[in-house]
């Protein structure tokens, strides 16, 4: 046995690997750019987002967790085919973040 990986262990590793979710501020600048008018009940949970990284954060006293899912609450309004991929991306993320808290 070796100390050093092989070469096909690491690709195989590679390819088994999930992609890291993005920023919760990269996806709330796409929030903006494809919800033009927000709901102003979301506009302050989405403004929080814009200085997130992931659903481990906080802003200030809020978890970014209750943050996402504030936002996503008071987002019904906001349909179209950019609304579903953004929402289940988060979604996803709240998925993966109570998984791992288990809850």
């Amino acid at each position: 046995m070796s100390l050093f990986p092989s070469s096909t262990d690491h690709a195989a590793a590679v390819l088994d690997a999930k992609p890291l979710p993005r920023p919760l501020h990269v996806i709330a600048r796409d929030i903006v750019r494809h919800w033009p008018n927000v709901n102003y009940a979301a506009k302050p949970y989405l403004g929080a987002m814009r200085y997130l990284n992931s659903t481990s954060d906080t802003y200030g006293e809020d978890s970014a967790y209750s943050v996402v899912a504030y936002f996503l609450s008071n987002a019904t309004g906001w349909r179209g085919p950019e609304a579903k991929a953004i929402k289940a991306e988060l979604n996803a993320m709240l998925k993966t973040f109570n998984k791992s808290r288990g809850r």
